[in-house]
């Protein structure tokens, strides 16, 4: 017979195991969107007047359950010439992007934030809008 206290630890590891099978889609899909949208934004950059977009990294990526199919992204763009001190040149933006067929697509620039709350009213100010 087993005792009581091994039942209970193995019934603890398969809830868990259980827990963690469950939100593994969840966390990655996240993280799919993400990056996903990073690829979008330097490839709108590219064929929209800036070809000398090097790399753009997103400091906020924000959804809002009031429009499931938008999201806001405050983006870092990092270009290929120099500023006056010899750096890359940065350039800090906003993008309002929709989810067409799966995919994310730039909807329109916007101001640039890193506060979610924020995005959130750009997100919602910006979908009352085009309604």
């Amino acid at each position: 017979m087993i005792p009581v206290r091994f039942r209970a630890a193995f019934s603890a590891r398969i809830l868990l195991f259980a827990l963690c099978l469950t939100l593994a889609p969840v966390l990655s899909s996240c993280s799919e969107s993400h990056s996903d949208a990073q690829a979008v934004i330097l490839e709108y950059l590219k064929t929209h007047g800036a070809p000398d977009a090097k790399e753009v990294k997103i400091d906020l990526f924000h959804t809002d359950k009031q429009v499931p199919d938008k999201a806001y992204a405050g983006v870092m763009t990092t270009y290929t010439f120099g500023s006056g001190s010899g750096e890359l040149q940065r350039e800090y933006s906003g993008y309002i992007l929709r989810r067409e067929a799966g995919q994310w697509m730039v909807e329109e620039n916007t101001s640039y934030t890193k506060d979610a709350q924020k995005a959130g009213e750009i997100l919602l100010g910006k979908s009352k809008k085009s309604q």
